[in-house]
């Protein structure tokens, strides 16, 4: 079907599309939020038909499967076990995801496992996105990769599909850089069981000056400097222990931060166990408290161990306080 004429023949074929799905039972609202109906019409070249049987899929999938509650038990289990973790965002707002395979100390994964940490960082990432962002921006360094990613693509393939399926139009870019010819053979060969469209936004780069300007051309100084750090650190063998444990704060602010760039760390991590203030206590009790995103599950383990430790301090200083507030004064005889 061509696509449409204009933005008012959009408009109509977007909610004639809303309109087919009235009496579809939606408990989570996913046919209202943000531009979900385009993206499945821009899906399936604007056929009503085909996006709304591709909705009504993704409901019913989200309703059984519920992405949004999801969690990696294998990360909580075996910290590490996936390197993939939001870490910025590109020059268009959109999440930057990165993974790096030398960072993990699995070599071998499996279908589920893989899909129940990237559904994670999908459903996460969401709440990141400004309202006229709905993409997403993965890094993948291929440094390190185990040879059961070339003998077993299928978790790979898997990870596609879902997207393609249930996620249509949020890849924006996918970048693989630091692979070896191999790998450059398997995906060559995937190629043709995946969409067209998706396989477009998927970029291999092995020459290192055409990965700079690329980017360059998508992120800002402080993302391109931290990708660039962090693959550089990566090759280093052995890897350092801040590498490794990619989900710790540095002990020196001056160093390299594994978790993510600067402006991503200040937004989402530094304030996300610190109480609300007055204000905003005053405006959640007014306005519905929004999901809240959640980083890599390591990161989100060691921010609370943080808060905990910090809140044990603070409560011992205090404590100290009114004891030496509450010493009698000395009586000279």
């Amino acid at each position: 079907m061509a696509p449409p004429a204009d933005e008012t023949e959009e408009r109509t074929l977007v909610d004639e599309l809303r309109e087919r799905l009235v009496d579809v039972k939606d408990e989570e609202d996913y046919a209202k939020k943000g531009n979900n109906l385009r993206r499945y019409l821009v899906a399936k070249n604007w056929n009503l038909k085909d996006a709304e049987a591709m909705m009504k899929a993704t409901i019913l999938w989200r309703k059984e499967k519920k992405p949004w509650k999801q969690n990696c038990s294998e990360c909580l289990e075996q910290l590490g076990y996936h390197s993939w973790r939001q870490v910025g965002f590109d020059k268009l707002g959109r999440p930057v995801i990165y993974a790096c395979f030398t960072q993990s100390p699995v070599r071998k994964y499996t279908v589920e496992d893989s899909l129940n940490h990237i559904m994670y960082l999908m459903e996460n990432a969401l709440v990141t996105m400004a309202p006229n962002v709905y993409q997403w921006v993965w890094v993948i360094d291929c440094t390190g990769m185990p040879t059961s990613a070339y003998t077993n693509p299928k978790a790979g393939y898997t990870a596609f599909q879902t997207l393609s399926n249930h996620y249509p139009e949020r890849l924006g870019k996918m970048i693989i850089f630091n692979y070896d010819t191999i790998f450059e053979g398997i995906f060559k060969t995937l190629r043709f069981f995946l969409n067209s469209n998706t396989i477009d936004k998927v970029l291999l780069h092995r020459n290192p000056e055409k990965i700079d300007s690329l980017f360059r051309e998508m992120f800002d100084e402080e993302l391109v400097h931290w990708i660039h750090e962090e693959s550089n650190l990566n090759k280093e063998e052995p890897l350092t222990d801040l590498q490794q444990c990619f989900w710790k704060m540095p002990n020196n602010p001056a160093d390299h931060d594994p978790r993510g760039c600067r402006t991503y760390i200040h937004k989402y991590l530094d304030t996300y166990y610190k109480d609300a203030t007055a204000v905003e206590s005053l405006v959640l009790t007014i306005v519905p408290k929004t999901r809240k995103h959640k980083p890599h599950p390591n990161i989100l383990d060691d921010l609370k161990e943080r808060a905990d430790e910090a809140a044990f301090e603070k409560a011992e200083r205090e404590r100290v306080s009114e004891m030496e507030e509450e010493k009698p004064d000395c009586v000279i005889l």
